[in-house]
């Protein structure tokens, strides 16, 4: 994840605004990446701890792969461990998220956590591994 928004910076530092095409591949990184966690903070304590993106994600995949197709639990879980998230999937998650405020779904691993800020990310860096 690091790299990625490094990578997206120094590309793009002529920009003042964000770029949706960035903002989704950041997301898709998140969901993706099992070690990327979020800080979660609280106004008076600091942060109070962290939740991984992924693995709200994965719990949220397979809860709803489970009612669906009545897989029990663990096989449905086993199945979302193994998905990769898409830009599609990206795109709606973020089109679900407060745009002034860029804080995810509280599903998706959010709650007091957000989205890193795109303030100087736009759509001219070079394709990482979830640009595909």
């Amino acid at each position: 994840m690091k790299e990625l928004m490094a990578e997206i910076q120094e590309t793009t530092k002529k920009q003042k605004s964000a770029s949706r095409v960035d903002e989704v591949r950041v997301m898709r990184t998140m969901l993706n990446d099992p070690k990327f966690e979020v800080s979660i903070y609280d106004r008076n304590k600091g942060k109070i701890g962290t939740r991984s993106p992924r693995e709200e994600a994965i719990k949220f995949v397979a809860s709803t792969a489970s009612a669906v197709t009545g897989l029990d639990a663990a096989q449905a879980t086993e199945l979302a461990q193994n998905y990769e998230f898409t830009k599609k999937d990206a795109s709606l998650i973020i089109r679900h998220v407060d745009q002034k405020t860029k804080k995810i779904p509280d599903n998706m691993g959010g709650g007091t956590a957000t989205v890193p800020a795109f303030d100087k990310v736009i759509s001219k860096s070079k394709s990482p591994k979830y640009n595909k």
